[in-house]
């Protein structure tokens, strides 16, 4: 997995360290566009 400074996850990757999927949220948290495989982490969020 590939994580931005936030610890949402932005990209997986196979063993062989090839992109497999993308990520990107709005400001809420939904998905805004996504390609490829899908993970189950995506965006973290903070604690109210």
């Amino acid at each position: 997995m590939l994580g931005d400074a936030l610890g949402s996850v932005r990209g997986l990757t196979d063993l062989t360290g090839s992109l497999t999927g993308t990520a990107d949220y709005d400001v809420f948290g939904e998905v805004r566009a996504a390609s490829g495989a899908a993970s189950i982490f995506g965006q973290s969020r903070p604690l109210m």
